[in-house]
Order: structure tokens, then C-alpha cells, then sequence
């Protein structure tokens, strides 16, 4: 009997071999998709960051503060005395060598307060109490130098350092700093003779000449310094948390810089705000001095505490400068925006 054999068709095997281009396409989307998934859960666990920088801009309308593009705004200080200008009671003879600047220049008038006129020695010496009757035509005197300079439009502000409290800090669009006024608005520590030390004026001592103290920026890099003259004050860099919960505490890193050349004159508040339209819902003032900003910038570690009772919602992160215990904005910024004196860094989620 034969042994019946079976032969086994040989199979076709068809191999398709995919190009290494498509490998690595597959690859490719893999890891991406890979990395969509951590990015994802890293965002729930970590708020974003918001960033965002600034450059210099325009200062506005802000008195004194000068600006960056340097065609208008700088400051001709002059020397002023008590005795010369007061040439009876109540009788004044305003300088007449002071020619009417133009083009945004302004004067700053440095009163020399000590040398009181005749009149008034001699009539303080039949006065019960002599101080007290200097001191009040003094203000007298003050106050019309103040209207004279506010008449004339070409005057920033009255720099002197007679003590003077009580005396309003401002009449129509000229300032007073003074020792002792409320605002603390004073530049010359050591006296009117030294006082161009301290005073905005963009330059230096050899600058002063003849008798009243005048520095007059032209060409060179006198058009340079015209437009840092006074103070230029911006946030150049802020950092947050993209969204807060109630009852927790929002940090704000910020960057302040001053690029004017002086500081301050007001020790006013810096206010980091989250608004809602025109209404304020949370604030805090950071614990900056605004008056020691000089020279080189200024790292804050700012933060907003937000109340547990606030609405849930997206909220726009603004900074301002106010006065002391309110939430109205006294100052411009160099910083974009800010028609209102608050200036928008960008916006955090309330949860």
C-alpha cells in the first residue's frame, strides 16, 4: 500500500512595508498628543501665567513729568526773593525780566522766604507775637505770588522753604512745595542757595548762571534730558496667575521704573485693582515708595486679597497711582492706555 503524501500549498505571504516617512509621521503625532495630555493636566493643576511688558510711552498731560519724545516740556527755574518782590503791604512788583516761555517750557520759582521787607520787620516789632505776624504776611505774600503765577500760564510750580502748613498745595494749575505742606512737596533740603541740587531742572550746578538760577535746554543733549525732565513712571513688566479663588491671595510681581531724572514730589499710593467695569471690586496698595524711585528699576512683589462674598467671574487687573486712602488716579503713567488713569495689565478669573 502506498503511503499517500500530502503536499502543503505553499502560502503567499504579502508584505507591505510602510514607507519611514509615515513612521515617523505616526511618531510624531503620537508625542504631540502625548504632550497636549500633560500640558492639559499641568494647567489644572498650575494656573497660567500672564505676562506682559511695556515700553516707554507718552506721559499724557501729567504736570512736570516730561516725556519721551523731548519736543516740549522743560523746566527754567528762577530765584525769587520776599524783600524785593514785596515792595509795600500788599504791594507787589513782579519780576518784569522773566520773558514768556512757549512752546511747553514752564518756570519753577525758588522763593528765598528769610529776607523779610522793611515794612514788615517794622511792623512785626510792635506785634505781640512778631513770628506769628511774619508768618501770616508771608502767606499773604504766598498767595498772591501763586495768582500771579497762575495768571502769567507759563509756571509750574512755587518751590520754597519756609513752613507754610495749612496752605493749600495748589492754586488753579500751579503748586506749591513747601516744607511742611500736607503732601509733603519739598525739593531743597538744604535751603534755596543749594536748592537747584534738588529742583527739576535737567542739568547740573555748572548749568546755573547769572542771578536767577536758569537752565535753558538747547540742542544737543539738551533735547536729550527736555524730555526726561521730572519723573516717568511705569510698570515695564508684570506676572500673575491667570485665575484666583475667593478668599485667596492674588500675587502680582511687577517691575516699576522711573525714567525721569527726579523722583516724586507726593508720597502717593500705587493700587493694584481688580475692576469690572467702572466699578473697583477688589484693591490694595503695595508697599512701595513711590518717592525713592530713581535710577534703576524696581522689583515688587505685589498682591490683591480677594474677599470670599466677591462674584465669580473674569476681572480686569489694573494698576493706578491715588492719593493716599482713595481709589481716584492722580497720575499718568508711561504705560499704554490709562484715559482714566487706570491702566489695564490684563485679566484673572475669579472662581
Amino acid at each position: 500500500m502506498k503511503a499517500r503524501v500530502r503536499r502543503r500549498r505553499a502560502r503567499r505571504v504579502a508584505i507591505y512595508e510602510t514607507p519611514v516617512s509615515m513612521r515617523s509621521r505616526f511618531a510624531w503625532v503620537t508625542i504631540v498628543l502625548m504632550v497636549l495630555v500633560i500640558v492639559a493636566a499641568c494647567i489644572r493643576v498650575h494656573p497660567m501665567h500672564y505676562r506682559v511688558e511695556y515700553a516707554m510711552t507718552e506721559t499724557g498731560e501729567n504736570p512736570y513729568m516730561g516725556t519721551l519724545d523731548a519736543e516740549d516740556g522743560y523746566l527754567v527755574s528762577a530765584e525769587l526773593t520776599w524783600a524785593e518782590l514785596e515792595v509795600a503791604p500788599d504791594t507787589y512788583e513782579w519780576p518784569d525780566d522773566l520773558y514768556a516761555l512757549e512752546d511747553g517750557k514752564r518756570y519753577v520759582f525758588v522763593l528765598d522766604a528769610d529776607a523779610h521787607p522793611a515794612h514788615v520787620d517794622a511792623e512785626a516789632a510792635s506785634q505781640d507775637d512778631p513770628a506769628g505776624y511774619i508768618d501770616e504776611q508771608l502767606r499773604r505774600f504766598v498767595q498772591a505770588l501763586m495768582e500771579y503765577m497762575d495768571q502769567r500760564g507759563d509756571c509750574a510750580y512755587l518751590q520754597t522753604d519756609a513752613q507754610l502748613e495749612g496752605m493749600d498745595a495748589r492754586w488753579g494749575d500751579v503748586y506749591l512745595l513747601c516744607l511742611d505742606t500736607a503732601d509733603g512737596l519739598y525739593r531743597a533740603p538744604d535751603g534755596v542757595e543749594s536748592s537747584w541740587l534738588d529742583t527739576p531742572v535737567a542739568g547740573s550746578g555748572k548749568h546755573i548762571f547769572g542771578n536767577h538760577l536758569t537752565y535753558v535746554l538747547d540742542g544737543g543733549d539738551g533735547e536729550a534730558l527736555a524730555g526726561r525732565v521730572g519723573y516717568a513712571l511705569g510698570v515695564r513688566y508684570a506676572e500673575w496667575h491667570s485665575f484666583t479663588r475667593r478668599g485667596n491671595r492674588l500675587f502680582v510681581n511687577l517691575e516699576l521704573d522711573n525714567a525721569g531724572v527726579t523722583r516724586l514730589y507726593q508720597p502717593l499710593e500705587l493700587m493694584l485693582m481688580l475692576r469690572r467695569g467702572d466699578s473697583v471690586c477688589a484693591c490694595e496698595a503695595q508697599a512701595v515708595d513711590l518717592t525713592e524711585l530713581g535710577g534703576e528699576p524696581v522689583d515688587l512683589g505685589g498682591y490683591i486679597d480677594i474677599p470670599y462674598d466677591m462674584e465669580p467671574g473674569m476681572y480686569q487687573l489694573c494698576v493706578a497711582v491715588c492719593e493716599s486712602g482713595t481709589l481716584e488716579p492722580v497720575m499718568n503713567l508711561t504705560m499704554p492706555g490709562g484715559e482714566d488713569g487706570y491702566y489695564a495689565l490684563g485679566y484673572v478669573q475669579v472662581r
